[in-house]
């Protein structure tokens, strides 16, 4: 298990044009944004705009947001946890990469929003 921490796992694709905001913590609102980010991560690190962070709507979560950001040890566990190198697009490829990943979006999911339920088994309310 050491030889995972500080690494994140990657979710489905399936329908990711719909699933703002993007990062594991909401880094990025929009989803070309978190493209360039996996484009060249350690430079998106060191050059992270806090103020495009989506943040929860609870103030009791909203003080840990920029704790890992913050903090230049947990920094450093992510930047050595890193596998991934840069990678060089040009403007056109990435919109391309872009124009693919809306392409595994089905609009039909949105016609379906009503079966949501209002809470989950706990009795936890489901937000928006």
């Amino acid at each position: 298990m050491d030889e995972d921490w500080g690494k994140f796992r990657t979710p489905s694709l399936r329908n990711v044009a719909l699933t703002a905001p993007y990062g594991h913590t909401g880094a990025y609102a929009t989803l070309r944004g978190i493209v360039m980010h996996h484009l060249d991560p350690l430079t998106a690190l060191e050059n992270y705009d806090p103020s495009q962070l989506v943040k929860p709507s609870r103030e009791d979560l909203d003080e840990g947001d920029l704790i890992g950001h913050d903090d230049l040890s947990l920094r450093q566990i992510v930047i050595d946890a890193n596998d991934l190198q840069p990678v060089s697009l040009t403007a056109a490829e990435v919109d391309d990469l872009l124009a693919f990943l809306e392409a595994l979006t089905d609009l039909s999911v949105m016609e379906d929003l009503e079966l949501i339920p209002q809470s989950v088994p706990s009795g936890l309310p489901v937000k928006d």
